[in-house]
């Protein structure tokens, strides 16, 4: 990514995130984290990775609540960036910090196993 798209990436992440925790009142969404922003190089179209805090929470339903909340979410976002083109948003699970811990435990596993030397 150039420097100007890191820049305005992080500065979406960042109002995202606001925008999510402040101003979303969808049960589905429940307690989410942004947790990172893939803007594309032509700047039309942006993934949103979130993590939803409530593990007992479903995906599909979260997913669901930030489609629903699209709209405005794009809208405010434009507003607040005053941005000329608004990216055309999709979200996703980020599943990279669930799997990072699994990876972890199962590496301590081994390594308890493992004789040493």
């Amino acid at each position: 990514m150039t420097h100007h798209r890191d820049r305005l990436a992080e500065q979406v992440r960042g109002e995202l995130a606001e925008l999510v925790e402040n101003e979303i009142a969808d049960p589905r969404v429940g307690a989410v984290t942004v947790t990172r922003i893939d803007l594309s190089r032509d700047g039309k179209n942006l993934l949103v990775l979130v993590n939803p805090l409530d593990r007992n929470a479903s995906e599909r339903d979260c997913l669901r609540g930030l489609e629903s909340a699209r709209g405005f979410l794009q809208s405010e976002l434009g507003a607040r960036l005053r941005l000329r083109r608004i990216p055309e948003m999709r979200f996703a699970i980020d599943h990279g910090p669930g799997h990072t811990a699994r990876v972890e435990t199962l590496l301590g596993r081994l390594r308890k196993r493992a004789p040493l030397g």
